[in-house]
C-alpha cells in the first residue's frame, strides 16, 4: 500500500474536494486514511481504483483543459452507485489482465525472435507514454529484449535491426533518466562508424535514420555517456573503502572512457545526407521549403544532444560548478537548438533528454524562458505524460536555485564537487526523475 499512498495522494485529495463541493459529509478529516479508503476497505479494489484514475482515465479522454471528466463528473457518482463502482473495477480489471496476458505472451517459447522482441518494445512505449505501473514493467522488458538479442542469432532482417535499434535507444534513455547502467554493458563496439543509419525498412542507408534522425553516429559516445556515473559511483565507492587496486583499475577505465566521450564529442558533426531538397527533384517551392525546414529541424535535434552531453559531462561526471563557463555556454546553445527543433516543425520524439538537462542547468532568464517555451510546445504536439512531469521538477529546480542563490549555494542538475573522493549523490533532477519513474524518452 505504500506505493498506492505515494502515488495517489493527489487524486484522493480530488476526491475529497469533489465530495467536499457537493455537501458530502467527510469522515476523514481527523486523519490520514489510506488511499480511495473511501471506495473500498479492499486492497485489491483500492488498487483498481489507483489504476482508473491514473493510467486509464488520461487514455480514453482526447485533451484534459480544466480537469479529466471521468475524474471530475463520473469519479462523484460512486458515492450512490454500486453500478457505477463495479464497472470502474471492471473496466480496469479488464485492462490490467490485458497488459498481464500481453507480457505472459512475451514469455511464451513459440514466439519469433521478432514477434518478441515487437511485443516487448511495444509494452515499454505503453509505459513511457501512462507512467502507469511503476519501473517494473520497463526494466522487465527491456531484460527481456537483452536476452533475445544475445541469444546468437545474427541479424538476418530489417525488422530485427530496428526493433534492436528501438531497444539500444530506450536502453540509454532509461539509463540516463533514473542514473543506473544500461542493460547492455558495454558501448556499442566500433565507435562512430559502427552504428549507421537505417530507413523505414531497416535497411542501412546514407540518409537520415528513421529513429535516431542525425544523432545515429552520435548514439555511441552518448551510449557511453550513460555509463559513466554508474561507473563513478563505483570508484568512489572503493576508494571510500580503501580497495587501492579496484580503485586504480577503476580509475583508469573512468579516465579513458572520460577524455574519449570529450573528444568524440568535441569532433561530432552531423552529416547532411545526399537525397535531401536541395538535390532531389520535387514540385514545388513550397515542399523544397518545407523538407528544408524539416531537415534543419533535425539537424537541430541533433545539434541539441551533442551540446546537451558536454552539459552532462561537465556537471554529472566532471562536477563542475553550475556557473561554470563552459557548462552555461552549451546549456545555452542546446536550448537554442531545442527550439529550433520544434519551430522548425520537425519530429519531436526524442527531444525531452536534451531539453530536460540544460533546462535545469540553465541561470540565464532568457534561456529558462526558452526552455518553457520548448516545453511548452512539445507538450502541445506530443501530449505524453512524462513531457509534463519533467517540466515541472525543472520548475522545482528553479526554485530551488533561487532560494539556495541567496545562501550562496551552488545548486543545480548535477553535484558539485570536483574531486572523484568526495560524496557525490544524484541531483533533485535526477532523482525526481528515478522517484517518479518518469523516461525522457
Amino acid at each position: 500500500m505504500a506505493r498506492l499512498n505515494n502515488c495517489s495522494r493527489f487524486l484522493c485529495k480530488s476526491s475529497i474536494d469533489l465530495a467536499a463541493s457537493q455537501g458530502a459529509p467527510w469522515p476523514c478529516l481527523g486523519f490520514l486514511a489510506p488511499a480511495y479508503f473511501e471506495f473500498s476497505e479492499d486492497d485489491n479494489r483500492r488498487y483498481l481504483m489507483d489504476h482508473f484514475c491514473r493510467a486509464l482515465s488520461p487514455l480514453i479522454v482526447l485533451w484534459e483543459d480544466k480537469g479529466n471528466p471521468f475524474l471530475q463528473l463520473i469519479l462523484p457518482l460512486t458515492s450512490g452507485s454500486q453500478a457505477v463502482t463495479a464497472a470502474i473495477y471492471a473496466f480496469a480489471s479488464a485492462h490490467l489482465e490485458a497488459i498481464a496476458g500481453l507480457i505472459k505472451l512475451t514469455e511464451k517459447d513459440d514466439l519469433n525472435k521478432n514477434e518478441l522482441l515487437a511485443a516487448s518494445i511495444l509494452l515499454v512505449y505503453y509505459e513511457v507514454l501512462v507512467n502507469a505501473n511503476g519501473p517494473n514493467l520497463v526494466h522487465g522488458q527491456l531484460k527481456t529484449v537483452l536476452s533475445v538479442v544475445n541469444t546468437g542469432q545474427a541479424r538476418t532482417d530489417p525488422t530485427t535491426a530496428f526493433l534492436e535499434r528501438a531497444f539500444h535507444f530506450f536502453d540509454v534513455i532509461v539509463a540516463l533518466s533514473s542514473g543506473n547502467p544500461p542493460y547492455c554493458g558495454h558501448p556499442i563496439a566500433g565507435g562512430l562508424t559502427e552504428f549507421l543509419a537505417i530507413d523505414s525498412k531497416g535497411r542501412p542507408t546514407e540518409n537520415i535514420d528513421t529513429l535516431l534522425g542525425m544523432t545515429a553516429s552520435l548514439w555511441p559516445v552518448i551510449y557511453r555517456l550513460s555509463g559513466l556515473l554508474p561507473l563513478k559511483t563505483q570508484l568512489e565507492a572503493a576508494v571510500c573503502s580503501d580497495e587501492t587496486v579496484t580503485a586504480i583499475k577503476l580509475r583508469t577505465r573512468f579516465n579513458s572512457m572520460c577524455a574519449a566521450s570529450h573528444i568524440e564529442l568535441s569532433g561530432w558533426r552531423p552529416a547532411i545526407p545526399p537525397s535531401t531538397a536541395s538535390t532531389r527533384e520535387v514540385d514545388t517551392l513550397i515542399q523544397i521549403a518545407t523538407e528544408r525546414k524539416r531537415l534543419e529541424s533535425i539537424m537541430n535535434s541533433a545539434k541539441a544532444y551533442q551540446h546537451s552531453a558536454f552539459v552532462y559531462l561537465y556537471r554529472m561526471i566532471h562536477g563542475r560548478p553550475r556557473g561554470d563557463t563552459a557548462v552555461q555556454h552549451h546549456a545555452h546553445l542546446s536550448l537554442l537548438h531545442c527550439e529550433a527543433a520544434v519551430r522548425n516543425g520537425g519530429p519531436m520524439g526524442s527531444l525531452l533528454w536534451p531539453l530536460f538537462v540544460p533546462a535545469c542547468e540553465t541561470s540565464n532568464p532568457n534561456d529558462q524562458g526558452l526552455a518553457e517555451q520548448t516545453f511548452a510546445s512539445i507538450n502541445r504536439r506530443q501530449g505524453m505524460k512524462n513531457i509534463a512531469q519533467s517540466w515541472d521538477i525543472v520548475q522545482s529546480i528553479w526554485q530551488d536555485a533561487e532560494t539556495d542563490a541567496k545562501i550562496g549555494v551552488d545548486c543545480g542538475l548535477l553535484p558539485t564537487g570536483n574531486e572523484l573522493g568526495e560524496h557525490a549523490h544524484l541531483d533533485d533532477g535526477i532523482t525526481q526523475m528515478r522517484g517518479n519513474n518518469i523516461v525522457l524518452g
